[in-house]
């Protein structure tokens, strides 16, 4: 496929972001945090927003090929809250996209609440943003879907900032996972498609189904895990989903906790546009 050219479905309209310096190897590793911290793409799309130069069903994707990142500006009619179920949404449809698209070998899980894997390392994050002030008990004035999955390194000479194949099962890219034909222009083409097909699932039928698809991919279920809530820090059992993608948890004494998207997204200094 021709990296310059991304072919986009109905309902959605692409947008070019020139990267005006190439990117360094700690942006390829912008996904260590959920919400991720907004990126130069990110900060873009929010000034067109306000200037109403972009608006719902504006996609804008980033030109490196050394990253497949891109956000969709979302006007949503539901509270911030239920919004944030788009999260687990973008994380399924992912999977799909690369199932659809690279070796069947790739085995892609997820972690609570928005980061991607493959192989067992990280390899992505899914983020959402929302105006200043936002309440996430009130509808929001626009929302930014954002996916970033890393591809191949940036820095093929410099190998201090990088290791073997397989020697950091903290974070990996594509190209050492067996998708070394894998572009950009590829991903971006095949998850639009798969995101439009999921947003209409996620309006007709809920969040039942995208709670089915998240589940069958968590890394963590079943297994002790550690969550940070706003007020404090969980351990326990990691269960599942709620109805509105929180996490449950079975402590050793068998009560369950429940820590909601909700809360992660508050208590980020990210997670909000200026």
């Amino acid at each position: 496929m021709d990296q310059t050219k991304i072919t986009f479905p109905p309902l959605l309209n692409g947008h070019e972001f020139h990267e005006t310096n190439p990117l360094t190897t700690s942006d390829v590793n912008i996904i260590s945090e959920s919400p991720v911290r907004a990126t130069k793409l990110i900060l873009d799309t929010h000034k067109k927003i306000k200037d109403k130069k972009l608006g719902a069903g504006d996609l804008v994707w980033s030109t490196s090929t050394d990253v497949a990142h891109c956000a969709v500006v979302l006007e949503p009619e539901i509270s911030a809250e239920k919004t944030l179920t788009m999260v687990p949404m973008a994380m399924v449809t992912i999977a799909d996209c690369l199932g659809a698209i690279c070796p069947p070998n790739l085995g892609i899980t997820f972690r609570w609440p928005g980061q991607i894997f493959a192989n067992g390392a990280r390899i992505g994050n899914v983020s959402l943003y929302f105006p200043t002030l936002t309440s996430y008990d009130e509808i929001p004035d626009f929302a930014v879907l954002s996916i970033a999955l890393n591809i191949k390194w940036t820095d093929e000479k410099n190998t201090s900032l990088q290791t073997e194949p397989g020697n950091d099962l903290r974070k990996t890219v594509l190209h050492e996972e067996g998708a070394g034909d894998i572009d950009r222009s590829q991903i971006i083409s095949s998850w639009s498609r798969h995101f439009l097909t999921w947003l209409d699932t996620w309006q007709q039928e809920g969040f039942e189904p995208i709670h089915e698809n998240w589940l069958f991919r968590a890394a963590d279920r079943n297994e002790q895990t550690e969550i940070r809530g706003s007020n404090q820090t969980f351990n326990g059992q990691f269960i599942g989903l709620d109805e509105i993608g929180g996490a449950l948890l079975k402590s050793e004494s068998g009560n369950m906790h429940l820590i909601t998207l909700k809360e992660i997204w508050q208590k980020s200094p990210n997670s909000q546009l200026g």
